[in-house]
């Protein structure tokens, strides 16, 4: 599609946005420089100079909200003003509702996370792995899990700045999906994780625990899976989340096109 493309604004969306690209048959660019329809992911990143730049150009954006409620970025006014006047996407259901409730502003579609799902054979030396940002509750369930399995290779790790992580997660059997927030799905690592063919170990998703208990192993507080069946593949997400979600997400992309 020559009028519409992908941006991403954060190296740790650029996997998303290749495969989001991929499903529309277009590709992602590094500039915003032509009146067409921009799809943003990782907009919260330079909200300020988006909301001028989109004038300057006079093109049209749908931006991808990655962020939830509770972040900070959803009190940045430049943040809010670029929602506001543009056209919006969420993954989350709670996230959809704030945004009405609290700012009057309409959620046109979902979208989702989507990895390339990655085949080749690993030693996996890396028996449970935690990779996010630090916080009490994290640190917590840590002390825990290492007394509790003193005898397996646990890794918590806390990086300060961004770095390509699939080498880390197909190097690990189990991941852990704790929250930073408290009623965050957190679906970035849980579908990147599954796309590297790791277990994911997982609080309740809420209104999502249906759609995701075939893939992930869900649990209380004690991170202790319950439901030790086999999980379903990855691929198998791909294909329903593409002929729900993605298909919704593509009709309202050919939509926005048509008013360009």
């Amino acid at each position: 599609m020559d009028n519409v493309k992908v941006v991403s604004f954060h190296k740790i969306f650029n996997q998303n946005a290749y495969c989001i690209a991929q499903r529309l048959n277009t590709e992602v660019v590094n500039e915003i420089s032509k009146p067409i329809l921009y799809i943003l992911i990782g907009a919260h990143v330079i909200p300020h100079i988006l909301v001028e730049l989109k004038k300057k150009v006079n093109c049209k954006f749908l931006i991808l909200n990655t962020e939830h409620y509770s972040s900070d970025v959803m009190r940045n006014k430049y943040y809010i003003t670029l929602l506001k006047e543009n056209y919006v996407a969420d993954y989350n259901k709670t996230n959809i509702e704030f945004l009405k409730q609290k700012y009057d502003i309409n959620v046109l579609t979902y979208f989702w996370f989507e990895f390339i799902q990655q085949n080749e054979p690993m030693m996996r030396s890396i028996d449970i792995l935690f990779i996010g940002s630090k916080n009490d509750k994290r640190e917590k369930i840590e002390k825990q899990i290492k007394k509790k399995y003193a005898r397996l290779n646990v890794e918590f790790i806390y990086p300060t700045e961004y770095t390509d992580i699939t080498p880390i997660l197909l190097n690990s059997k189990s991941v852990l999906n704790i929250p930073f927030y408290d009623n965050n799905t957190e679906l970035h690592r849980i579908n990147h994780a599954l796309s590297c063919r790791c277990n994911v170990v997982s609080h309740s998703l809420g209104y999502l625990d249906d759609l995701y208990k075939n893939f992930i192993y869900i649990t209380g507080d004690d991170y202790e899976p319950t439901d030790v069946s086999e999980r379903q593949h990855y691929q198998n997400l791909i294909i329903h989340q593409v002929n729900t979600i993605t298909s919704h997400f593509n009709w309202v992309v050919s939509q926005i096109i048509k008013e360009i």
